[in-house]
């Protein structure tokens, strides 16, 4: 995936369903709150899994991102929620 321009809103607090995502920054960073209350900055030669299930909200980009995307297993749903107790970002 690459981010043509940095975000401007959240993504929305979602989950995927599926066993888990792998997530690797080729370029730039992308900005993650979890519902366990981390914010987490992923920056460029860093990596990340996602547990499926995890609720989760990007909250921010760099103009130049670039990521790798692994789903296991590849086919995945994206499943809309709402924001945990813990949530620092209402996200919609």
């Amino acid at each position: 995936m690459t981010a043509i321009r940095g975000m401007t809103e959240p993504t929305g607090w979602h989950y995927y369903d599926c066993e888990g995502q792998f997530i690797y920054a080729l370029k730039g960073w992308v900005e993650l709150e979890f519902e366990t209350g981390d914010v987490i900055r992923l920056e460029e030669g860093e990596s990340l899994f996602i547990p499926g299930g995890m609720r989760h909200n990007e909250i921010g980009t760099s103009d130049d991102l670039k990521i790798l995307e692994l789903s296991i297993p590849a086919k995945m749903e994206t499943v809309a929620c709402d924001p945990p107790t813990t949530a620092s970002s209402p996200g919609r």
